[in-house]
């Protein structure tokens, strides 16, 4: 027997509404955390390396992003932060824009502050292989606990 119209809207209404689609991502309505495919993930091979021009020179290099942001994988709030980036380069430098750009895909990974800042610092390494590395990831307060963590090689 065929459902009555008004029963099928009805039904494809609550579907629709138990799912919700975005940009390929398929949201879960408890949490709104997208599941993500690996290949949205951010990873070290986003990292674009050029040359040093003065390999021999000791320097450091500084960079801040003060208006990082990620998701919390346990509440899918998001989490907003600074990570400072302060490395000594060897052969390599990372370019700027394509940090940015790598940075941008944490926007909607559900990933905690210590892994996060861990693994900003082993993708870094992986792609530009400096002689020195300090990662610091400061992170807004979120029930009145703020925190920060600090890792190097």
């Amino acid at each position: 027997m065929e459902k009555a119209p008004q029963t099928k809207k009805k039904n494809e209404q609550a579907s629709s509404a138990r799912k919700i689609k975005t940009q390929g991502a398929v949201m879960q309505p408890l949490f709104f955390i997208p599941k993500m495919s690996k290949k949205n993930n951010p990873t070290y091979k986003d990292l674009q390396v050029v040359d040093n021009l003065y390999p021999k020179r000791k320097y450091s290099v500084s960079i801040s992003i003060p208006e990082f942001n990620c998701v919390c994988p346990k509440t899918g709030l998001p989490d907003f932060g600074c990570i400072d980036i302060n490395y000594v380069p060897n052969k390599f430098i990372v370019e700027l824009k394509s940090l940015k750009l790598y940075i941008v895909k944490y926007r909607h990974v559900g990933i905690f502050h210590e892994e996060v800042t861990n693994k900003i610092l082993d993708d870094f390494k992986r792609a530009a292989m400096p002689r020195s590395i300090d990662i610091r990831g400061s992170f807004h307060p979120r029930g009145g606990i703020k925190t920060t963590v600090n890792c190097n090689e």
